[in-house]
């Protein structure tokens, strides 16, 4: 093919690729996605490359930077971020050609149209967060294309470029360790045995993803990824990952019923079903080994590497997505061009064999296969649109996906379909009775309702799932504060969960506020009005802690804690922030007054917060601080009055 043929098919990848793909460009944000959209599962650009396995569970730098470089030109838009997704699968599909070329595999070029329109992508390419898998294959096929060309020519700055653009890929997504494995493959293959200098070759790559091995396990461990129901015994972990093996393959040749979350099969079943992928996979391996110096040494390479390929996402790792499924479209990325590799390549030599009958056939069969999975891939893109279309897709085809309940229960809650989002929530947690997202959720839709009582066991639920949340921690000590009638015991377990909540954030002003109203309740006066003070200092218009502040030191019982100057600072900060437009606020800054010795600043703030009560309909608190007014006339203070009318109390 001449250099300007190449220039055309390329574009002809591309455009196709962005045909099958034009759905899901306006698509909206999906599972994690506003996450990185907004900056929270990145951070900043200094953040991205900070290795500090506390802040998130993996170490993705160069994916955290081209999120962060998105960010500053699409903001939370999407069709920007799609995009660009679209055109590095594009890449990757260029990627396969490339290599499979240099390979000289029969088919090449079908083969990379057949990724770049092949339906299992779509999970890759059309959800956002997925830009690890999109960003990280481009370059690990051009690590690979290098050290062929460097095999070939002997050329270093062949395999220089090499060892750059793993580290590279490495660094978009850790999962492409395995390229040591796969080059000795394929270069077992081209020259029917693996040599020394090859090995000794791989020793830098070898480092390389070992150091890389090592940092994705640091970070993982340290996180919730560690946790999900594995095998618990010896051969379980064969036995599961043969499953899910069979699994991609077929789903790679029968690209049909593909969903976001598959059925969840048991890892500890012992049966007949379980076993029979294992024996397969033996079998397999069995006949290949015997058959090495065969033609069939080639589909041996292939099915070498697809397997090395899937090895990272067969459940001998901690993965979060496993505690959902065994199983997903997005982990099968990677390793999909090795097996159609295969398929292509054995289709494309059979049927060039034979005559130009044969010949045009196989022409025509590939043009229909090519059309056939643009199609599929088309729609599945239009499935992708959404949060909505995809939840309930996953849903018909997996009605117990409980995290896809839980997800269309998060957009019906937007939409304000809330009993319909409720009746999700239940379902999701029927189906998983330890889902922390769907109690969590769930609270918050009762406590909408006005539901506090079941909110707040769903919440608790919440916390105990996951005590290092300090969010839900937070939120917690918040509805136990929001109670209608607040008592003694649930002001202390707010106080508890509020302290956790800042420990994790400290940064967090409302926390230190309710954890303030808590010690209020409790009479820890001088520790609420620290933590008054606290959160004023984080949010310095915080005109709330600002009254409440003044209130404890206008009014307090305790004499070490008055102080009615203090009182009269924090009132009329507030009042000026408010644009003395609020009578409870009024009314603070009058007891403050009183407190201050200034009987007739007091007076008159208190007639302007009864003025202001009584033009809002509210005749009775406009009549008490009317009572108060003249009460601080006389140079009492709101103190004297409460003390005043616990002794009419008391004589009567």
């Amino acid at each position: 093919m001449s250099p300007k043929w190449k220039i055309l098919a390329a574009a002809a990848i591309i455009a196709a690729t962005a045909a099958v793909y034009a759905p899901a460009i306006g698509g909206t944000a999906l599972w994690d996605d506003a996450e990185w959209l907004s900056g929270e599962a990145s951070g900043s650009l200094t953040a991205a490359w900070a290795p500090n396995p506390a802040d998130r569970p993996d170490y993705w730098p160069l994916t955290s930077t081209v999120f962060w470089l998105q960010r500053q030109l699409w903001g939370d838009e999407t069709p920007g971020y799609h995009a660009v997704s679209i055109v590095l699968h594009a890449m990757g599909a260029l990627g396969v050609w490339l290599v499979l070329a240099e390979l000289k595999v029969p088919g090449a070029y079908l083969a990379a149209a057949v990724f770049a329109l092949h339906p299992v992508c779509v999970a890759s390419v059309a959800w956002i967060s997925e830009l690890k898998n999109t960003l990280s294959l481009p370059l690990y096929l051009l690590a690979i294309w290098l050290v062929l060309r460097f095999d070939a020519t002997n050329r270093k700055g062949f395999y220089a470029g090499a060892c750059a653009a793993f580290i590279a890929a490495g660094l978009a997504k850790t999962s492409i360790v395995v390229l040591p494995a796969v080059l000795i493959g394929l270069l077992w293959w081209r020259h029917k045995a693996i040599r020394p200098r090859d090995l000794v070759r791989m020793i830098p790559f070898v480092a390389l993803a070992g150091a890389m091995a090592a940092m994705t396990i640091a970070f993982q461990y340290s996180h919730r990824m560690s946790h999900f129901d594995r095998p618990a015994w010896p051969l379980g972990p064969l036995l599961n990952a043969s499953r899910a093996l069979w699994f991609y393959a077929f789903k790679t040749v029968a690209p049909v019923k593909l969903s976001m979350v598959y059925p969840r099969w048991d890892p500890n079943e012992l049966s007949l079903q379980s076993i029979a992928p294992l024996a397969a996979v033996v079998a397999v391996a069995v006949v290949l080994c015997a058959f090495r110096k065969t033609p069939l040494r080639g589909a041996g390479a292939a099915l070498g590497v697809y397997a090395v390929s899937l090895s990272p996402v067969l459940g001998f790792f901690a993965m979060s997505f496993m505690r959902f499924s065994f199983v997903g479209d997005h982990l099968h990325y990677a390793a999909l061009p090795a097996m159609i590799a295969l398929v292509v390549g054995t289709s494309w030599h059979l049927g060039n064999a034979g005559g130009p009958l044969r010949r045009t056939l196989t022409v025509a069969a590939a043009v229909a296969v090519v059309a056939a999975l643009g199609t599929l891939t088309y729609a599945r893109a239009g499935v992708f649109a959404s949060q909505r279309t995809l939840s309930a897709n996953s849903i018909q085809k997996n009605p117990d996906a409980w995290v896809e309940h839980h997800n269309l229960g998060v957009v019906l809650a937007n939409a304000d379909e809330r009993l319909e989002a409720i009746r999700h929530y239940r379902i999701a947690l029927k189906l998983n009775a330890d889902y922390d997202d769907a109690h969590d959720s769930l609270a918050a839709a009762l406590s909408r309702q006005g539901n506090k009582a079941e909110a707040l066991t769903h919440w608790r639920r919440a916390v105990e799932l996951t005590p290092h949340r300090a969010d839900r921690r937070f939120k917690l000590g918040r509805i136990l504060m929001d109670q209608r009638q607040v008592t003694d015991k649930n002001a202390d377990e707010a106080i508890t969960h509020l302290r956790h909540a800042i420990a994790g954030d400290a940064a967090n002003a409302a926390a230190h506020f309710d954890l303030a109203r808590a010690l209020n309740h409790k009479k820890r006066y001088a520790d609420a009005a620290a933590s008054y003070g606290a959160a004023i200092g984080l949010k310095a218009d915080y005109y709330q802690a600002m009254n409440n502040l003044a209130w404890i030191l206008a009014t307090c019982l305790d004499d070490s804690v008055r102080d009615g100057r203090r009182a009269v600072v924090w009132a009329e900060q507030a009042c000026e922030l408010t644009q003395y437009s609020r009578f409870e606020l009024l009314h603070c800054l009058a007891a403050a007054y009183a407190e201050a010795g200034r009987p007739a600043d007091a007076r008159r703030m208190a007639m302007k917060a009864a003025d202001l009560a009584a033009a809002k309909g509210r005749a009775r608190e406009a009549g008490f601080v009317r009572k108060l007014a003249q009460f601080y006339d006389t140079g009492k203070t709101y103190l004297d009055m409460q003390r005043a009318a616990a002794s009419a109390i008391k004589g009567k």
